[in-house]
């Protein structure tokens, strides 16, 4: 899966509906500010949620309900009693400083912090499944990485270690390829060296 362009977390709560509308193709509610006093996300660094858009239940006894996060509660840190997980789209302003994987493939470039996954969902399921995985970049960012550039028959698929300090996310939540999370800004602090996947063939 190829990262989508970032939506800026810094823009208005306008604006931020205007891109989740083009996002989305169509117009969605966005919910800023003080209409998110009853979001719950326990996040690492510094970020926090800035914008929820679109947050419906898509699975289980209450499929099809829209949220509205100033009204209805919205806890990111948990699936429900059934285990479903609201669906929509959230943006988070603030920065996080993570160790982990880097995984190029020739569609992509992915992040991981496997050491902070748990099963479950850990402290928070927001944090855990896409902060700590399921994180893409724009070509932009890819180059920052140094991706490989493999000769005529070596393995497309490598990995590298890399201590990375990310600025804001755009976070999509939806049960299909378009799901995960891409930063605004990402600072290299270390890279280590490329390594060939292990489940590579």
């Amino acid at each position: 899966m190829a990262a989508t362009p970032f939506v800026q977390a810094h823009e208005s709560c306008r604006a931020l509906n205007l891109r989740a509308a083009q996002d989305w193709g169509e117009a969605v509610p966005c919910y800023c500010g003080a209409s998110l006093s009853r979001v719950r996300a326990s996040l690492p660094g510094t970020l926090k949620v800035v914008a929820a858009c679109r947050m419906t239940w898509d699975q289980g006894p209450e499929k099809g309900r829209v949220l509205r996060p100033a009204v209805d509660a919205l806890d990111l840190d948990r699936y429900d009693a059934h285990g479903n997980y609201p669906e929509g789209l959230v943006f988070l302003r603030g920065q996080v400083q993570l160790e982990g994987v880097v995984r190029f493939t020739d569609e992509s470039a992915s992040f991981s912090a496997p050491d902070q996954v748990r099963e479950g969902g850990g402290r928070s399921v927001l944090a855990n499944n896409y902060l700590y995985r399921s994180l893409y970049f724009t070509a932009e960012q890819e180059g920052q990485l140094k991706p490989p550039r493999p000769r005529p028959g070596e393995a497309w698929c490598q990995t590298r270690r890399a201590t990375l300090r990310f600025t804001d996310f755009r976070i999509r939540i939806v049960d299909t390829d378009a799901d995960g999370s891409t930063p605004g800004r990402v600072e290299v602090l270390r890279l280590g060296p490329l390594r060939p996947c292990k489940d590579a063939h």
